[in-house]
């Protein structure tokens, strides 16, 4: 079985490095360039109300996240559990987050700056990974946001289906990263490396409360900088 593997994601952000802003501190941790957004927005919010928007926004991602679905390379008797994984993950962080932000599966053939694709095999650096995220989270020009495009393996690496649950898992790993969480070492949490044996079915209270501080300071920040 593909045992304990680490999800890995690529950030690219447009703003400087500055120290972690108004929030305070987090746990489980917080992207560091979350901490930044928030840092930055908070410092311009009086001389530059537009660009202090696009920070909250860098952060808040949108309060409605479809999520593009992509299966070309997925025999069609597996889809439907690739679909399966996509909707759990996101109603498991949807329910967990109380509201404020809905996520959702993209119709079939409609676009998304969001992109979740499924493989039968995903690497690393030349290394077979559970999943991982290249995503992009930007404050330009008063315009902030976040792209991202997550592989998904599909096949473990003895050659056998990934259980849907185990997708699931990797799936929700890596909207965690969309959503601003870091990796932790904490068995149990969905942000942990992967343990195909052992899926984590949800995210864990304290995932979800971090995830609550961070998103309801971003929205303070957008409200302030109207």
């Amino acid at each position: 079985m593909l045992g304990r593997l680490l999800s890995i994601g690529l950030l690219v952000v447009a703003a400087p490095f500055a120290p972690a802003g108004a929030g305070g501190a987090f746990d489980p941790p917080v992207l560091p360039e979350v901490r930044r957004h928030l840092s930055d927005g908070w410092a311009c919010l009086q001389s530059d109300p537009a660009m202090a928007r696009a920070h909250a926004m860098a952060v808040l991602v949108s309060d409605d996240v479809a999520v593009e679905v992509v299966l070309d390379r997925i025999p069609a008797s597996r889809r439907t559990a690739c679909r399966v994984a996509v909707d759990g993950a996101l109603e498991a962080w949807e329910r967990v987050l109380g509201g404020g932000i809905r996520l959702h599966r993209a119709e079939d053939g409609r676009h998304s700056g969001i992109v979740v694709r499924f493989q039968p095999d995903v690497r690393e650096k030349g290394q077979p990974v559970a999943g991982y995220v290249n995503w992009k989270r930007q404050a330009e020009d008063g315009e902030g946001g976040v792209t991202g495009d997550v592989q998904i393996r599909s096949v473990d690496l003895d050659g056998e289906p990934m259980p849907s649950r185990a997708m699931r898992n990797i799936v929700m790993h890596e909207v965690g990263h969309l959503l601003g969480l870091d990796d932790t070492d904490r068995p149990g949490e969905v942000m942990s490396p992967l343990d195909a044996g052992r899926p984590v079915t949800a995210p864990s209270d304290a995932e979800a409360a971090a995830l609550r501080r961070l998103r309801s300071e971003a929205t303070d920040l957008l409200r302030d900088a109207r």
